[in-house]
């Protein structure tokens, strides 16, 4: 709970965001992964409001791929 929370902010601090062709993207893995069509997953995903904790997945990725990409590593003395 404590990691998701501090993921929200850096991406709210950051505006990293999750926009429609993110979604479309993701979307259209799952189908291929699934053997389904984009609309028929599409519709899966509207049907039972899945589309929002998509997105909430895709800015976590975003958010821990830019911590990755910025990071600065100290050695120990």
């Amino acid at each position: 709970m404590k990691t998701e929370i501090v993921l929200a902010r850096i991406a709210e601090k950051e505006a990293i965001k999750a926009d429609e062709k993110d979604v479309e993207e993701r979307l259209k893995k799952i189908a291929a992964e699934a053997n389904k069509t984009y609309n028929e997953m599409k519709s899966l995903y509207e049907q039972y409001n899945m589309i929002g904790g998509l997105r909430s997945s895709i800015v976590e990725e975003k958010t821990i791929s830019f911590l990755r990409e910025n990071a600065v590593l100290k050695e120990k003395a």
